[in-house]
């Protein structure tokens, strides 16, 4: 129990010096930002990645197209000269300001609307893109303005996280919100008759309209929803340069040519399933592979500490055993998202920055870990405790008699149940979607967005999910067999 002891003490001080560090060191966010970027010449940003117009990665090259991506790379090149290079990062209207307070990135333009309530988390500058917010609805809808939704039974599709969520319960306080993670999940519902119209902004709804021929944009601008480029409180130096670089691309002609670009001729574009196949083959495929890295990563991770705190939770003494305890409660009932969020929105506010993949990797690791340490606990309580005593008898230690005698009898029994955990963690490893993973359903979710063909995008990545869950889960099968 000497090793048991000398490995706590480790996770100890190691906890410890996390804790240290966490209360005394400086937040990456409270630097000076514009220093910073011009000593390392980039500047990161927080775009959108699932908007059509403004911000939406092309599943074909991979690279983030839209007028903000456009925009913030004119500012970084006014800011920094010709050698200045911007790095974009996927943000949704959940974690962009977030992701600002704990360094992750410098500026967010996102389609972020300018309000009072924003104003006392984050700075703006003065506004880029003057929006206002409006309806789509299907062609012949008897719906024509915000005030026909005003009703009992109306139901008014949104996107959660965004202004227009909010300010439709001050113009029609009588329908009832649908708020959907995703404008293509949105569209979808729209599609299914989940609701009689969709709200956002009306750059937004008209590329939603473009891709979709049958729906239609209706009864004008009902708010006034200013975009500007939120930074950090006390980053003054870094929004006033900002300021200066949106003025300078307005007085050469680069902000009206970017405009005309992206609004001044928009098409639709029809999927089908088979072109969806053809034309989305790799990014698809990226997925794939990123989802199998993140489970077999996380299968081994959780299957050696799932079996250590198993050890742990059987331990004679009480201050192991409780801490084995502990370990498997907390991890065992905080949902896998928030463990998941934590180590992507906290842990690189004070110790190191990591990215979405890393954070869910690890988090998926713990989160599994706690499941499998029960089951390998009762697969050990499940050994007749005379063999213990007859092989500490015969003069092996309690390390040797575990390796050799009961561990391998109790992972032959709990085989079925281990390999129900390993098919969970596959289909669990989906969570790395909601921190810009790139696993299967990321890009899955990309597509759908892209694409606006939602149906067959998870259609196609269910099917790619069981090419991974049926043989593993026939292996195991196999495995039990021949172990039986």
């Amino acid at each position: 129990m000497k090793k048991y002891w000398r490995l706590i003490s480790l996770s100890a001080l190691l906890f410890i010096t996390l804790l240290t560090l966490s209360a005394c060191g400086t937040s990456i966010a409270k630097k000076d930002v514009l220093t910073e970027d011009m000593r390392s010449q980039r500047i990161t940003w927080g775009v959108k990645a699932d908007t059509r117009l403004f911000g939406l990665e092309n599943i074909r090259t991979g690279k983030l197209e839209g007028f903000e991506i456009d925009l913030a790379t004119a500012i970084t090149k006014k800011i920094l000269g010709p050698q200045g290079k911007p790095i974009f990062v996927p943000v949704t209207s959940g974690t962009r300001v977030p992701l600002l307070k704990n360094g992750n990135i410098d500026a967010i333009m996102a389609t972020m609307t300018i309000t009072p309530e924003r104003e006392k988390q984050v700075d703006f500058t003065h506004s880029y893109f003057d929006a206002g917010q409006s309806l789509l609805v299907k062609k012949g809808s008897p719906i024509k303005n915000i005030s026909d939704l005003n009703r009992r039974g109306a139901v008014i599709l949104g996107v959660s996280g965004s202004n227009s969520v909010k300010n439709v319960a001050k113009f029609a306080p009588k329908a009832r919100v649908l708020q959907l993670s995703d404008y293509a999940q949105a569209m979808t519902a729209l599609k299914s008759n989940q609701g009689d119209a969709l709200t956002t902004d009306n750059g937004i709804l008209y590329g939603m309209a473009a891709e979709n021929p049958g729906y239609e944009v209706v009864g004008g601008n009902f708010t006034k929803e200013p975009y500007g480029i939120a930074v950090n409180k006390n980053q003054t130096r870094f929004r006033n340069k900002l300021n200066w670089a949106l003025r300078e691309v307005e007085k050469d002609g680069t902000y009206n040519r970017l405009l005309l670009k992206w609004f001044g001729n928009v098409t639709g574009d029809e999927t089908l399933m088979l072109n969806l196949i053809i034309n989305e083959w790799h990014p698809l495929l990226t997925g794939l592979w990123n989802t199998i890295l993140c489970s077999l990563i996380a299968l081994i991770g959780s299957l050696i500490i799932g079996t250590f705190f198993a050890l742990l939770e059987i331990s004679q003494h009480r201050v192991v055993k409780i801490i084995g305890h502990v370990y498997v409660e907390v991890f065992r009932n905080i949902p896998l998202l928030v463990i998941t969020m934590a180590f992507f929105l906290i842990i690189p506010m004070y110790i190191v920055k990591i990215n979405g993949f890393t954070a869910g990797t690890i988090g998926l690791t713990l989160y599994t870990s706690a499941f499998i340490a029960e089951t390998v606990r009762a697969g050990i309580n499940s050994i007749d405790p005379g063999q213990m005593e007859g092989a500490l008898a015969n003069g092996l230690t309690y390390g040797q008699a575990m390796r050799y005698i009961v561990l391998p009898q109790a992972f032959r029994i709990v085989i079925p149940p281990l390999g129900n955990q390993f098919i969970n963690l596959v289909k669990n490893s989906s969570v790395l979607a909601f921190v810009a993973g790139f696993d299967l359903m990321y890009q899955g979710n990309l597509i759908a967005n892209d694409t606006l063909a939602t149906m067959p995008t998870y259609f196609i990545v269910g099917i790619m999910y069981l090419i991974i869950t049926l043989p593993l889960s026939y292996y195991m099968r196999h495995l039990e067999k021949k172990l039986a």
